[in-house]
């Protein structure tokens, strides 16, 4: 089940509101929305603001007219902001929201599960041009997309890597993915980083809470992936 609430705090700068809150099954049924959607709240009594989220296929005029019963609901008179969150829209439907007035504004923001950032607020009026274009942001590495560009022997080396730190986990470290780096934490504190070069790729712990560089270099090791398939203890 898609955790939206997670996706609305990580893009703060999207929504003119915070602090969202789900819609309950009861007030669902209650205001009649359809079950097919995911409904969110926040902002003041000045300003309303909703977002209705489709995370699957979904007939366009089914969608709008979701949102629309959603922003009345909330609305109740006054100035209200729904925010449509969908995998893609036509032309039609982005001309139709530039068209809904009164106390209603919509907005419409591109969700894409696999990109970083994963939501786009698409201008206001672009519906009026069928043909434009969004710069979207770099797609989310993981361990298999990571390794390709890497030699055989460096792609090996990554798995041993990998599985090392994912043995950890019970430990609360974890691995942050990057386009040419990957950096592991025990909780926020950073303890070891990978770094690609070419097709190889260098291992190395991370000093965070030491400034003093001869202190440092004492604490930093290099790790290396022995003949036996094992990433060298002293690295643990």
């Amino acid at each position: 089940m898609m955790d939206w609430k997670v996706i609305w705090e990580a893009h703060p700068d999207i929504f003119v509101a915070r602090n969202w809150q789900e819609c309950t099954e009861d007030r669902r049924k209650e205001w009649r929305l359809s079950p097919q959607f995911s409904y969110f709240m926040a902002g003041e009594t000045a300003l309303r603001v909703g977002i209705i989220a489709c995370s699957g296929m979904a007939k366009e005029e089914e969608f709008l007219m979701a949102g629309m019963l959603w922003g009345n609901r909330l609305s109740n008179g006054a100035k209200t902001v729904i925010y449509f969150v969908a995998s893609d829209f036509s032309p039609f439907f982005l001309n139709v929201m530039t068209k809904i007035g009164g106390n209603l504004t919509a907005r419409a923001v591109y969700w894409r599960e696999k990109l970083s950032p994963s939501l786009y607020l698409i201008p206001e009026n672009s519906g009026l041009k069928s043909n434009i274009r969004y710069s979207l942001g770099e797609e989310k590495p993981d361990w298999v997309r990571w390794a390709q560009g890497l030699n055989p022997v460096a792609q090996q080396q990554l798995n041993v890597v990998k599985n090392f730190f994912k043995s950890l986990e019970h430990r609360r470290v974890r691995s942050e993915l990057r386009p040419q780096q990957i950096s592991f934490y025990w909780g926020n504190i950073e303890i070891a980083e990978l770094k690609r070069r070419g097709k190889k790729f260098d291992l190395a712990t991370k000093v965070k809470w030491e400034k003093d560089p001869n202190i440092l270099r004492n604490f930093q090791k290099s790790g290396w992936v022995d003949a036996s398939g094992s990433l060298n203890l002293e690295l643990d």
